[in-house]
C-alpha cells in the first residue's frame, strides 16, 4: 500500500511538471479578438488629418483602409501610421498611393498610436471620408 502511494505521487509530480513546461512558452499567444474603429472627418486641400487609437497587449497586424472618400472617391491620396506626439502624429509608416477601399496593412506592438490621412497634391476640393482601422 505504501509504495502505491510513492507511485502515485510520482505519477501526479510528473503530470503536472508536464503541465507547467506545456504552458511556458517563449512564443506570444495570439488573440483571435479584433477592434474595428472608424473615424469620418474631411480632407481638404493640402489638408491632413489624424486620430489615436491604441494596439492590445498582443499586438500585431493592424489595416487601414478608407471606405468613403466624397465627392473626389477616384483620386490617389496619402495613409499612414505613426505615434502622437502633442497635436501632431509622427508617421513612421506611410502609402502615399493609396486609394478608397485599397487596405494598408502593417504589423505594430503594443501601444498607442495615430492613423493620418493626407493630401498628396490630388484634392481639389474638401472630401468627406469614412477610414477604418482593424488592430488587436
Amino acid at each position: 500500500m505504501h509504495r502505491h502511494r510513492i507511485g502515485l505521487a510520482i505519477i501526479c509530480a510528473a503530470g503536472l511538471a508536464g503541465l507547467l513546461a506545456a504552458g511556458c512558452t517563449s512564443t506570444p499567444l495570439s488573440s483571435s479578438a479584433t477592434i474595428t474603429d472608424t473615424f469620418t472627418g474631411t480632407l481638404g486641400v493640402q489638408g491632413s488629418t489624424w486620430y489615436p487609437f491604441t494596439v492590445g497587449a498582443s499586438g500585431g497586424d493592424v489595416t487601414i483602409t478608407v471606405t468613403a472618400l466624397s465627392p473626389q472617391s477616384t483620386i490617389t491620396f496619402g495613409i499612414g501610421v505613426g505615434t502622437p506626439s502633442g497635436s501632431t502624429c509622427l508617421l513612421s509608416s506611410t502609402d502615399d498611393t493609396a486609394q478608397l477601399n485599397v487596405p494598408m496593412t502593417t504589423t505594430l506592438l503594443a501601444g498607442s498610436y495615430c492613423v493620418d490621412i493626407f493630401d498628396i497634391g490630388n484634392v481639389s476640393q474638401n472630401n468627406t471620408f469614412t477610414m477604418q482601422v482593424l488592430h488587436p
